[in-house]
């Protein structure tokens, strides 16, 4: 398993993704207590996942994706998302680009499979066409952005033995206690030697993860920069509403912004197929 299918990458669309940074605000209430003194790395990571967008039986929102390159220069593109959990658990997501020109009608589309990969496919307009993201495409970036086609996926559910778990000193981000625990994969070639997830100690919620590239230079930060305690279907959950990659190496940044968030229309599974792309 690659590494960027870890457990923390979570929530990019519905998606998570961790979910506070230092500019954060708290959500309006906690979660329910868990004794993370006494948890090991890997049921911290897993705990916080579980807890994250990843979670949401249904999701619809608009989705703003900001680029800014190391020289300052802007581009944003405006998405819709849509996201739901089948019965049996699994995620399905869609994003749409409505704007600008050059990329309207792009749509993705992410699949996660029980025991293996997600299944991902992208549908181009102007080639009126789906095709699967290959394996060897995974790692590439997705539409520019210093996101990869794995780090918009879900984990597998089989992930876990793939990778390695090592808690470390407990520490703070933006004044906010957090659990740290550090993630190695277990296969040689995988994209990222290790990630640092930083957990919220009260809410359990991941608010920043370190990641490095192949031979162990940091690579990326991602963060989640707003929050906002929202009604669902099934219980009230805390939504990152801005989040940020940054790529440290080239110095560019990609943000993700969510409005309108509704988490109660519900989704039809038969509408995440990649036949349904093409409407």
């Amino acid at each position: 398993m690659n590494l960027t299918r870890l457990p923390l990458m979570c929530a990019v669309l519905a998606l998570g993704l961790p979910a506070l940074a230092q500019e954060a605000k708290k959500p309006d209430a906690p979660a329910a207590a868990v004794d993370g003194a006494s948890m090991t790395a890997e049921q911290i990571v897993r705990t916080a996942y579980e807890r994250n967008s990843a979670a949401y039986a249904n999701i619809k929102a608009n989705l703003k994706m900001t680029l800014t390159t190391a020289k300052g220069e802007t581009k944003t593109r405006d998405l819709e998302l849509r996201g739901m959990r089948t019965a049996d658990g699994l995620v399905r997501t869609i994003i749409r680009f409505r704007s600008p020109a050059d990329v309207a009608g792009t749509a993705f589309l992410v699949l996660q499979n029980k025991n293996g990969p997600p299944d991902q496919y992208l549908y181009l307009p102007n080639l009126k066409k789906v095709r699967r993201i290959a394996a060897g495409q995974a790692s590439q970036s997705f539409m520019g952005s210093d996101f990869t086609f794995l780090d918009m996926s879900p984990v597998p559910a089989a992930g876990v033995t793939e990778v390695t778990y090592e808690r470390q000193p407990d520490s703070t981000v933006g004044g906010m206690a957090v659990y740290v625990s550090e993630v190695k994969p277990k296969a040689q070639g995988a994209p990222y030697s290790k990630v640092i997830v930083h957990v919220q100690k009260e809410h359990m919620l991941p608010i920043k993860a370190e990641f490095f590239d192949a031979v162990g230079a940091p690579l990326k930060v991602l963060s989640v920069k707003k929050l906002k305690k929202l009604k669902a279907a099934d219980g009230d959950k805390v939504v990152p509403l801005e989040t940020e990659m940054r790529n440290l190496q080239k110095g560019s940044t990609t943000i993700l912004s969510l409005e309108d968030v509704d988490l109660t229309t519900k989704q039809v599974e038969t509408e995440f197929t990649p036949t349904s792309l093409e409407q």
